[in-house]
């Protein structure tokens, strides 16, 4: 095979399983194309179920129903696709026709042969197995049998992010689950609360974390400040999360809009960010991957701007990304300045944006402040609170407690905007305490 063609169709496989992250319809796209470029009528694939370790024969072509109804179901082990993920390696016979049936199975459910089972694999995990179907003397050349091999990596990646979609859409359906609750709820108290006030003040409650973990040598502190102005659900959340060796993720979100779709995306976003983040802990590998699920499954109109941060706690190091957001202030050594992190677009916008992180070394005493635009975009008029005031309340308050800060922070853009703010607020800050 020329490598031309072998570059087409590993780009084709590659686009086409790009192109959606529901798992039945990567797994559908996937197939076909395999079985088109390997020019075969007949084949599978497999996928691992993650409890009982059984191979479940999840899509298929040209079986036939007596092959269907005997190897619909394969354990580890057994079989041509058995032995594929038992082994990690590829089963076939390579550019031999001479030799006989290599899966007894299939010749005598079908009449035809095992071609190949290759296994769906990433580094993270083996997922399952695709296997494709001939006559005896139809044989895996070497150019072949490398070509399924790539090919079978690129689904197995399409897989990985399917089922951590998949993973949190359970969650999103949780949230609404609790969504209808609230509502529910906000029957029995109509008689003093509006529904909408209601809706607001308990559904933004359920999309922070429920406690502020501590970090061991780490302060924090955190508010939600809902704009009294609307009575209506915003997108502002902050999130903590305990990853693996003493490390911690930090979330800092604003959804644009308002309203109940924006709190599901919310929810999604978040949750999508957090099933990422606990299986690897590279900033931009969890953004890029983020970002792709949010652009397939949300109207184009909508975004997700965030800062993102992971702490390791034994190398006293942020990494983090700043993506739509305005940049957190540092203040170390009595000077406060902005984090020099380049900024990127929200998630949402640019399914093909690279996301780049940044790096800090933590010092003793540095103190972090992190905001989303509501903050700065407190109005007197025409005149916004800005970045300037912030600052300035830093520099008087920088000795005080996190939470003194945060509040005379929140306190003051509600004072500039005559006692009200136009947008919700999201606010956390971090202050790195030491021995």
């Amino acid at each position: 095979m020329k490598e031309t063609a072998k570059l087409k169709i590993i780009n084709e496989v590659a686009i086409s399983v790009a192109q959606s992250i529901e798992l039945k319809t990567v797994l559908r796209v996937a197939l076909d194309k395999v079985m088109e470029a390997f020019n075969v009528t007949s084949g599978g694939i497999y996928l691992q179920n993650l409890k009982t370790n059984l191979l479940i024969l999840e899509v298929h072509h040209g079986l036939s129903p007596a092959f269907i109804a005997e190897k619909s179901t394969v354990a580890p082990g057994g079989g041509c696709a058995g032995w594929a993920i038992d082994h990690n390696e590829l089963f076939s016979a390579h550019g031999r026709p001479e030799t006989g049936f290599i899966c007894e199975d299939s010749d005598r459910l079908m009449g035809i042969d095992c071609l190949v089972a290759s296994p769906i694999a990433t580094k993270r995990r083996v997922h399952g197995v695709i296997e494709l179907f001939a006559p005896v003397s139809r044989r895996l050349s070497e150019d072949e049998a490398h070509l399924i091999k790539v090919v079978s990596n690129q689904i197995g990646m399409a897989v990985d992010n399917a089922r951590l979609y998949e993973e949190s859409r359970e969650n999103v359906a949780q949230l609404t689950e609790l969504q209808l609750e609230l509502a529910a709820t906000n029957k029995r108290l109509k008689s003093h609360l509006s529904q909408e006030s209601h809706i607001a003040e308990i559904l933004q409650k359920s999309l922070l974390p429920r406690k502020i973990p501590k970090m061991p040598g780490i302060a924090i502190a955190a508010r939600l400040i809902s704009a009294t102005q609307a009575a209506d659900v915003g997108g502002d959340f902050y999130d903590f999360m305990k990853l693996r060796k003493d490390k911690f993720a930090i979330i800092l979100g604003d959804v644009c809009g308002s309203g109940i779709d924006v709190a599901t995306l919310t929810g999604m976003a978040k949750n999508t960010i957090r099933a990422f983040a606990w299986e690897d802990q590279d900033v931009t590998q969890i953004l890029n991957r983020a970002n792709r699920v949010i652009c397939a499954q949300t109207d184009p109109s909508k975004f997700v701007a965030l800062f993102f941060g992971i702490i390791d706690l034994d190398r006293q190091k942020l990494d983090y990304c700043v993506a739509g957001q305005p940049k957190p202030f540092l203040a170390r050594s009595g000077q406060i300045e902005q984090l020099n992190g380049k900024s990127m677009l929200a998630l949402g916008v640019d399914e093909n944006s690279d996301y780049q992180s940044s790096s800090l070394d933590l010092q003793k005493d540095d103190t972090l402040l992190a905001f989303t635009d509501g903050l700065i975009e407190a109005r007197k008029g025409s005149e916004l609170f800005s970045e300037t005031r912030i600052l300035e309340i830093m520099e008087k308050k920088l000795s005080s407690s996190l939470d003194v800060l945060v509040d005379s922070v929140i306190t003051a853009a509600r004072d500039f905007g005559g006692g009200t703010l136009r947008d919700d607020v999201a606010i956390i800050s971090l202050r790195v305490l030491g021995e």
